[in-house]
């Protein structure tokens, strides 16, 4: 048996070998890559502000970050400056959250875990199924310490990160985006009797409430006119497409065919051949004639939910929790109009129950028919061990390491990149028709089906394939090899499945190099510079889709946050096991910074600020995989025969637990409203009274009556733009009057 696990050492040095000379012929060439994207973005970057800097032109004076000098460094000193208040005022509370709490305790974690990995790696040098009883089991206290010190440490950034939190939240309340939806109420489940403005009004002062309603206002609803209207903006889009395309720069329209398109028919049979420009200018004629019929007609529905405003924002928050205490209606504090989806707002109770447990089914069942593939996608993640199930497979990999390396390194974190890519589009929609009320919501529901997605998909099930196949094909090789019997059970080698849980690990390095490689491309704005140079050259885009494209793009929160989530979820699991992770990941989250710090102050923005929301679901991430950490090792140093050491570990689990709910519990009480609320004591906060005051005069030009309105009864449609250069051949080109 001795001589089995002697020649399992000679795999494995063959295997570091190979992992080595890709890892660094990887890391050479991100490198190089990166160097010349880095390069390229300080030489483009003063010539192309509408691709590096948008909003130094579409942000507004208060919010618009600060210029840049035209030198290739210029742009670091202004994001290393930017302390948080600036950022905070100047691109928002969410995107100022959008940094990474426990990112500055990898630097220590990095150096406790090498210094716990020497210790394991001694043990592993002595540690078989033969001689583990031999072993001296006080090297295991240093990764078990390394495990109390890794779960400190990741508490106490939690700790001043969610103190922030809370401070941020009491900041954001005082001071709101929208002053309106501040300092008003969203009722839910109206009962009937009251669905008029003025009855609503008397309704909820005659609940006891600390403060009288200013202003109330029923919702209404139409879905018939929320789809014409939907129509009706695609066809406005595809007759702008049409006309830009066919009159170009206005030179041969008389000569040059006009467009043609199919429609009915199936698969490009059947059908009839209509001119484009004449079928897109009467559904847009026809749509708009059903769309004014039917707000005239006044046919939109009385919805069963409503909003009242009060004098104060201060006054609001009091009656907003009051009432939530209380249970008797359906409450919560307005979010902005533009954050609404007008769709799900009235939707019934049973019929929102119904769809949130269909969406969580669908969810789980997607997990499970995603393993499939992700456990597909984990063999040719460690292509030596795939090649050793074939006879005479040592040979070949001795010829051809170089090769199979390069693989190891690229093919696999790059096709799991490019497989997860529309992953979060139908997780959005997913969540979407769970009816959830706003988008922000929805933000945070993808965050946490994406991480519940990647730890089960591409951490365990990926880890657990790769291991198994690891082994299997060590052991088949050796009995192919003559050096063991046919019988072999796998249960007899548990330290070497172990040991192949630490082999993992080189495939999460690659991956997280080939992420970093990706941030740099992404501040480089590659991909944007060349579908928009290439629609540019190839079409002509019409005048909307050239402001389209100019326009500051949105921050996909969701997909940044699972992205740092999950790179932190494998440092932290192979932080003491394979501590190599640790300098990379550490590597990673430096870049991010920068680069996430550069994109948001220039090119991103948030589509909807939600005040940092977005913390608590990260919080209990984050707390969840440290209890997978701990339990990881829990497990590992049981099998490898440190049981005392494992023992010490298991309150720690519990430990978190607590401390988890503990702090959810504080965050929700303290960043919900405003502080001092409780109890409907009246409150007079100098710096909300003095925002209030600020803005008295703007607050009363508004109304509930215009802001709150679903889109379909008030939206100004969408008329057909083209270029100015070519406005004069209108005439010519439509065969209906232009209006």
């Amino acid at each position: 048996m001795s001589g089995v696990y002697v020649s399992l050492q000679e795999q494995e040095s063959t295997d570091a070998t190979l992992s080595l000379k890709a890892m660094g012929t990887q890391l050479g060439i991100n490198l190089g890559i990166s160097l010349a994207v880095m390069a390229g973005f300080s030489l483009l970057r003063p010539h192309h502000t509408l691709v590096y800097a948008p909003k130094l032109k579409f942000s507004k004076p208060e919010r618009r970050p600060p210029l840049m000098g035209t030198e290739w460094c210029a742009w670091i000193k202004p994001v290393l400056s930017a302390d948080d208040d600036f950022l905070m005022e100047r691109i928002g509370f969410d995107a100022h959250h959008c940094d990474w709490p426990p990112a500055p305790g990898l630097s220590l974690l990095s150096m406790s875990g090498i210094n716990a990995y020497y210790d394991v790696d001694a043990v592993d040098a002595t540690a078989t199924a033969m001689n583990l009883a031999k072993t001296d089991m006080r090297w295991y206290w240093s990764p078990a310490g390394a495990t109390w010190l890794f779960t400190l440490l990741i508490g106490w950034f939690l700790y001043r990160a969610s103190c922030d939190y809370i401070e941020m939240r009491q900041r954001f309340f005082h001071n709101p985006p929208n002053k309106l939806s501040a300092r008003s109420l969203l009722i839910s489940h109206i009962p009937e009797s009251v669905r008029s403005d003025e009855k609503l009004k008397k309704w909820m002062n005659g609940l006891g409430i600390q403060y009288p309603v200013k202003e109330a206002v029923m919702g209404y609803h139409s879905a018939k006119l929320t789809d014409l209207i939907q129509e009706h903006d695609e066809a406005v889009r595809h007759l702008e497409t049409v006309l830009s395309s066919y009159l170009t720069d206005g030179k041969g329209v008389d000569s040059r065919k006009r467009p043609r398109m199919r429609t009915g028919g199936f698969l490009c049979l059947g059908g009839k051949k209509v001119d484009c420009i004449d079928y897109y200018t009467e559904q847009i004629k026809d749509l708009e004639k059903q769309i004014k019929k039917l707000r005239q007609s006044s046919d939109a529905k009385v919805a069963n939910y409503g909003w009242v405003a009060f004098d104060k924002i201060v006054f609001a928050h009091t009656v907003d929790r009051s009432l939530m205490q209380q249970k008797t209606i359906d409450v919560r504090l307005s979010p902005p109009p533009s954050d609404i989806i007008w769709g799900n707002l009235g939707m019934a109770d049973k019929t929102r129950q119904t769809k949130r447990w269909i969406g969580r089914a669908l969810f789980w069942i997607l997990i499970f028919i995603w393993m499939l593939p992700v456990g597909a996608l984990s063999a040719t993640s460690n292509i030596v061990n795939l090649i050793r199930l074939l006879p005479n497979s040592e040979q070949f990999i001795n010829d051809h390491g170089f090769l199979m390396g390069m693989v190891q390194a690229y093919f696999t974190p790059i096709v799991m990149a490019i497989f997860f890519i529309l992953l979060p589009h139908l997780l959005r929609f997913l969540s979407k028709q769970q009816g959830y009320q706003t988008e922000t919501t929805l933000d945070r529901k993808v965050l946490s089906k994406l991480y519940i997605f990647f730890i089960i998909n591409n951490l365990l099930v990926f880890t657990l394939t790769s291991m198994l196949i690891g082994i299997y094909g060590q052991i088949r090789s050796l009995v192919l090899s003559g050096q063991l019997s046919s019988d072999f059970s796998i249960s007899n080698y548990i330290v070497q499945l172990a040991k192949n849980i630490t082999g993992v690990s080189t495939f999460w390095i690659n991956y997280v190099c080939i992420k970093a490689l990706g941030l740099t491309m992404e501040m480089g704005q590659i991909v944007p510079l060349v579908m928009i140079s290439l629609r540019k050259w190839i079409t002509r885009p019409s005048p909307r889709e050239l402001r389209e494209f100019a326009q500051p793009p949105d921050f996909n929160y969701p997909l940044a946050y699972n992205t740092m989530l999950f790179f932190f979820t494998i440092a932290l699991l192979y932080g003491v096991i394979a501590p190599l992770v640790l300098p990379f990941a550490l590597l990673f989250f430096a870049i991010s910074t920068m680069v996430y710090k550069y994109m948001l102050m220039y090119i991103y923005v948030t589509k909807e600020e939600s005040g940092g929301r977005m913390w608590p679901v990260l919080f209990q991430c984050i707390l969840t995989s440290t209890i997978l950490f701990q339990v990881l090792m829990i497990i590992i140093l049981n099998l490898k025969g440190g049981h005392t050491q494992s023992y010490v570990l298991i309150p720690l689990p519990v430990l978190t637990l607590v401390y988890m709910y503990f702090y959810h519990v504080r965050m929700k009480s303290l960043g919900s409203f405003l502080s001092n609320t409780a109890g409907g004591t009246e409150v007079h906060i100098k710096e909300d009274l003095v925002e209030e005051e600020k803005d008295h005069h703007h607050s009363e030009k508004e109304s509930l009556g215009k802001t709150f309105q679903d889109p379909g009864l008030t939206k100004k449609l969408m008329t057909p733009m083209v270029h100015d250069d070519v406005k004069h051949l209108l005439p010519q080109v439509y065969r209906h009057a232009v209006h």
